[in-house]
This record gives structure tokens, sequence and C-alpha cells, in this order.
């Protein structure tokens, strides 16, 4: 029966200095998802700064549009002030009828 007993397991209490299998998985799994982390914080970063120009230039624009629509009511209504006096008298008869009406 002396056989027998060789063919146990036996528990180790040994630790070794060499990681197990599953520590160095473990490992290796949590540098990847820092890696997988600083990539997707650096493509939202360059996302958010992308939006962030688009926003500006669109507004930029829109004061370049409302700027060029200023300076041409400006200009008409310089060159025919009556003309212009009787439009803002015609435009506030129709809304005032409207607003009436609620």
């Amino acid at each position: 029966m002396g056989n027998s007993d060789t063919n146990q397991l036996k528990p180790t209490s040994m630790k070794t200095n060499e990681p197990s299998d599953l520590q160095q998985q473990v490992r290796i799994l949590g540098d990847d998802l820092k890696e997988l982390s600083r990539a997707t914080k650096d493509a939202l970063q360059e996302r958010a700064v992308a939006a962030k120009d688009a926003g500006v230039a669109a507004l930029e624009k829109g004061k370049d549009t409302i700027e060029q629509y200023r300076e041409k009511v400006e200009s008409a209504t310089r060159e025919q002030p009556i003309k212009s006096v009787l439009v803002a008298a015609g435009v506030g008869a129709v809304l005032g009828i409207l607003l009436a009406r609620r």
C-alpha cells in the first residue's frame, strides 16, 4: 500500500518567486485594460477638441452672417427710409393681429 500513498496529491506550502500562469494573465489583462483606457481617453479628447472647434467655427460663421444681414438692413434703411418704416409698420401690424388671436 505504500504505492497508493505516492499517487495522492500533496499540497505544497512553498511559495515560489515565479508568478503563476493565472497571475501573469491577470497582470497582462490589467496592462491591456490600462492601454485601452489610455487609447479611449485620447480618442475622446480628440473628438471633444474637434467638436469644440466645429462649434466655434459655426458660431463665428453665424456671427458673420448676422453682421452681413445687419449691414444690408442698415444700408436699405438709409437708402429708402420711408419704405423701411412702412415695412416695419406692416410687420408690426401682422404680428399684432396674430398675437391678438391667441
